[in-house]
């Protein structure tokens, strides 16, 4: 496989605990790039005479020893030169290093790897030969750090020996006005851990420093379970190649394989109980703390509305110290809950001392309503709900004055909506009502409130308030809140096609049937009067 796929990243996620995840790395040396052989110098014995020094070439080693180690996550597995390095406990200053320590002395002699080894999270190592060594940068701040820590050192031959590591001292850092960092802020922005699988590639005849590391792999896990491996597992019969940097070029070969431990299908049906039990316990408690009472959505064909809304203020009324009475109008097929009130009456505000006399209430109501066809020989949907006001002053005396009557109807669409409310109040035809409204209270009054509007039993085709004389009052600005719920959305958000608007869908068939009377009485009344016109032209 060519070293250009060694920089594709894979990308997994697994419910499984990340300590479960096993991968077995297989490295085998395959030869030497240059052909050319190694020879040695034999020294000539000392003579008189000049000799032709023998060349001999060197005995060749075997170069086809292969060596595997399975890693498991966050493992740790010490190469040569941090054997050698955390050995000497002269060498330990932090609290990861003497556990370094102890697990070197533990092991010593009886090292399982020879040039496998890796780095964990704690380890803070970069990978300065990847994709991320172009946007890194030492700091000032972190390079002046670093070298006040070797000041510090008791020992100089110690500090000359972490000389050697950089990756020990210098702080690294991403630089943020990068390419790569501007295209990958939220994978900075997530918490992660990193873990490197190395190759010590060092020859046997020099001691092994950090230009011998080769990075293998490089794991990945953020916190929410995505695990990137870069390479990626083999394929049967595939392999990486790494050349060696030195000057005899190296080949190697590697080979990822993943060999966690499969579950069995007892555990796996184990485990799915387990989770299956989890899950409804936490759908208990969700349940618990939600509770049931909640309302049964409207059966089909029928609509709910509900209202939440508030008077806001009134303004430019005559006299003081107002209130506002205000009810909702119903018609036969629009039925409000039985426990609901749908009326009510508003607190007694008096009036800022401004040019428009303005008094503030912010007085909540809602109702909640359903509509139900009942008599389907009607077309289409009956009078929509109306609210009805009445706005009233009381002064000092206890003196009631009529200042206004109006009404509005409730909002067909949902969503947030503001009404300003014009009104007017009746007034008498002579003078002296209107001295007995100034001096003792008292005014015209409309005993059914709803003829504000259309009046209840006024079937007929004309509606007519000739005679009553009325004045222009004040306005009262009302929010609504209104809130629709029927099964037709779920229909609609089911169904592909376009099904028509509620209002068509509540009125049933009998609209398209009165449009296609109506559409067929007017081509008939076309039809006798083209006939009529032939009568005349025959007569003339």
């Amino acid at each position: 496989m060519e070293n250009q796929q060694r920089n594709i990243t894979s990308y997994y996620r697994s419910k499984d605990p990340i300590r479960n995840l096993k991968i077995r790395v297989t490295l085998k040396k395959v030869t030497a790039a240059s052909t050319v052989p190694t020879f040695a110098h034999e020294n000539p014995k000392p003579s008189n005479e000049l000799e032709m020094q023998v060349i001999k070439k060197k005995e060749e080693q075997s170069v086809n020893k292969t060596e595997e180690f399975v890693f498991g996550w966050q493992e740790k597995a010490f190469c040569q030169r941090e054997t050698k390095y955390y050995a000497d406990s002269e060498n330990c200053k932090t609290v990861l290093d003497h556990i370094y320590h102890k697990d070197i002395i533990s092991i010593r002699g009886n090292r399982p790897n020879k040039r496998l080894f890796s780095y964990v999270d704690h380890d803070n190592y970069m990978d300065e030969d990847g994709d991320d060594a172009e946007s890194t940068f030492v700091t000032p701040v972190a390079e002046r750090i670093s070298n006040l820590r070797r000041r510090r050192l008791a020992n100089k031959s110690i500090a000359d020996q972490l000389d050697k590591d950089d990756s020990k001292m210098a702080l690294h850092f991403r630089n943020p006005i990068s390419e790569d960092s501007t295209h990958n802020l939220s994978r900075l922005i997530v918490p992660e851990q990193s873990m490197f699988i190395m190759a010590d590639l060092s020859n046997d005849d020099r001691e092994p420093t950090k230009e011998d590391e080769y990075v293998l792999c490089c794991i990945t896990i953020n916190s929410n379970g995505l695990i990137s491996i870069k390479p990626d597992f083999n394929l049967k019969g595939s392999s990486y190649r790494v050349v060696t940097r030195s000057e005899y070029q190296e080949v190697y070969e590697y080979r990822l394989e993943h060999c966690s431990k499969s579950m069995s299908k007892v555990e796996e049906d184990r485990e799915k109980k387990a989770l299956k039990e989890l899950y409804q316990r936490h759908n208990d408690y969700q349940a618990s703390q939600i509770g049931k009472d909640f309302t049964e959505p409207p059966p089909s064909g029928t609509l709910r509305v509900n209202i939440f809304g508030e008077i806001c203020l009134a303004k430019n009324f005559e006299y003081d110290d107002i209130y506002i009475h205000y009810c909702l109008h119903l018609t036969t097929e629009w039925k409000a809950r039985d426990s609901d009130v749908i009326a009510g009456f508003t607190q007694i505000s008096r009036c800022k001392d401004d040019a428009e006399k303005t008094a503030h209430f912010a007085h909540p109501f809602d109702f909640e309503m359903m509509f139900e066809k009942a008599d389907y020989s009607q077309v289409g949907v009956s009078d929509w709900p109306q609210l009805f006001i009445e706005v009233i002053s009381c002064d000092s005396w206890q003196r009631y004055r009529v200042e206004g009557y109006g009404y509005t109807l409730i909002p067909q669409t949902p969503g947030m909506h503001t009404i300003e409310i014009q009104t007017w109040r009746p007034i008498a035809p002579d003078l002296v009502s209107e001295m007995r409204r100034f001096f003792i209270g008292g005014a015209p009054e409309i005993s059914d409130i709803s003829y504000v509007s259309h009046p209840d039993g006024s079937d007929g085709p004309c509606l007519s308030k000739y005679g009553l004389r009325t004045a222009s009052s004040g306005s009262v600005t009302v929010k609504m809140n209104v809130m629709q719920q029927s099964q037709f959305f779920v229909d609609k958000t089911k169904s592909r096609r376009k099904v028509g608007t509620l209002l068509d869908r509540l009125g049933g068939e009998e609209t398209q049937a009165a449009l296609a009377k109506v559409i067929d009485a007017f081509q008939k009344a076309r039809n006798r009067l083209k006939a009529a016109r032939g009568e005349l032209e025959g007569i003339y």
